[in-house]
């Protein structure tokens, strides 16, 4: 790999790394949000559940 890929590669390396911090705050926000949601508001709840599911998902295809 020559020194322009490799600067290439490390760019990407560099964003992909700053997408899954602002990945696991998302989750971090979403799980908060969770625990604030009354009981009797279930439907909320498996929503934020699923975006926290699909923020997962997201992370690790980042992490991989």
């Amino acid at each position: 790999m020559n020194d322009k890929r490799r600067a290439k590669a490390n760019e990407a390396k560099l964003k992909l790394e700053a997408a899954l911090s602002l990945i696991e705050g998302l989750i971090d926000d979403e799980q908060s949000a969770l625990e604030g949601i009354p009981e009797n508001m279930y439907q909320r709840v498996e929503r934020c559940e699923e975006i926290i599911s699909a923020l997962e998902d997201a992370k690790s295809s980042v992490e991989e």
